[in-house]
Parts: structure tokens; C-alpha cells; sequence
């Protein structure tokens, strides 16, 4: 998905709303006003028609943001990379903790190799959960949230998320999250590449 990234393709994504609502509570909408309220940018769901007023209206704010947040890209990766020499010239180490002193396997490039403390050589990535913020090189801009059933992915949608079609979606879904539930909720997440 990386790659679908940086090639424009994939410009969305949908990730599962925490909590989930019961199955009593009906979807009403997605709040936004201009006053700044303490339920905008919330999803809410409610048991009857006056859904938003009534105190037990389930409300979850989306954790990505709002239009015009900015998101940071994890990926899998290892750096950051510096010779003996370089080193020998810098007071503070911190000045190598850049992406550009990194690799990313989404590059194509070969397995680093490397020696560690210990004069071990290394050759591996490093996954894409311990990567830290300096050493991303994606930033993201979010352009639009919505909710909706994980189920109503449309084909226009699942281009966007960077597939061919919605079969190929449920797919890299299920193979990601172990199951296909078209009941879930979810947050879309529309966004545009700011910087690489």
C-alpha cells in the first residue's frame, strides 16, 4: 500500500470506528460545525428519531483527525545509515536521524546490511510498527472523513483505496484483519500526498 501511495493510486482508507455501536443504536450522521462544539468531528448513533439530543446517542470521535489534519506514513524501513567518518565529525548523533539516511523496502531496495554495537553484521528491515516519527518520509493531509458499513465499499472506492475492484478489496481486507464483516462500521479517510 505504500507503493499505491506514492503512485497515487491509493488516496483512501477505512479503519474500524472503536467502539462499535450496539446493534440498537441507528446510525444519524457525522457532526461538523463551524461553532467548534464538544461533538463535532463525531460519528453518532442513537435509538430513536431525536437521536443526536437524546443522552444515550453513542457519539465517537474519529482518533485520524479532521479535513486538513496531517497523518505520518509507518512502513517498513531500517537507518538510519552513517560511515565511521561522518560519525567522527558530528557532536550529536541526532543530526543522522533523518529519512534520507534511511531505506524502505517499498523502494525495492536490497535487505541493509549493516554492523551493529557489537561489530556484528546485520542484515534485516525493521518492521513498520517500531518505526519512529523522524524516519517517515510520507506525510498525509486528510481531505474528508465519513462513516459507513464496512459493506457499502463502492467500486469508485475501492480504486480509491488502491485496488482493482471491491472483490480484490475484501480480500486484502480479510487478509489483513482475518475476517470480512460487511456490518462493521468504519471510518473513511480521504486524503492527499503532501510530502515524500
Amino acid at each position: 500500500m505504500v507503493c499505491a501511495i506514492l503512485d497515487g493510486r491509493k488516496t483512501q482508507t477505512r479503519r474500524v470506528v472503536k467502539p462499535q455501536p450496539t446493534a440498537a443504536h441507528h446510525f444519524v450522521g457525522f457532526t461538523v460545525s463551524s461553532t467548534h462544539t464538544a461533538d463535532e468531528g463525531k460519528a453518532v448513533w442513537a435509538r430513536g428519531p431525536a437521536a443526536a439530543l437524546l443522552t444515550d446517542a453513542h457519539r465517537v470521535r474519529c482518533p485520524y483527525g479532521a479535513p486538513g489534519s496531517k497523518l505520518w506514513v509507518r512502513e517498513t524501513w531500517n537507518g538510519p545509515f552513517f560511515t565511521e567518518d561522518e560519525a567522527a565529525d558530528v557532536d550529536d548523533m541526532r543530526v543522522f536521524k533523518v529519512p534520507e539516511r534511511c531505506k524502505y523496502k517499498a523502494d525495492g531496495a536490497p535487505t541493509p546490511e549493516y554492523m551493529d554495537a557489537d561489530d556484528n553484521l546485520v542484515c534485516k528491515w525493521r518492521p513498520s510498527i517500531y518505526m519512529p516519527r523522524w524516519a517517515s518520509r510520507i506525510t498525509l493531509e486528510i481531505t474528508a472523513v465519513r462513516v459507513e458499513l464496512l459493506g457499502i465499499i463502492s467500486h469508485e472506492d475501492a480504486l480509491a483505496e488502491g485496488v482493482s475492484n471491491v472483490d480484490e478489496y475484501k480480500e486484502l481486507w480479510t487478509k489483513i484483519k482475518g475476517t470480512w464483516s460487511p456490518e462493521t462500521w468504519v471510518w473513511v479517510v480521504d486524503f492527499r500526498l503532501v510530502s515524500n
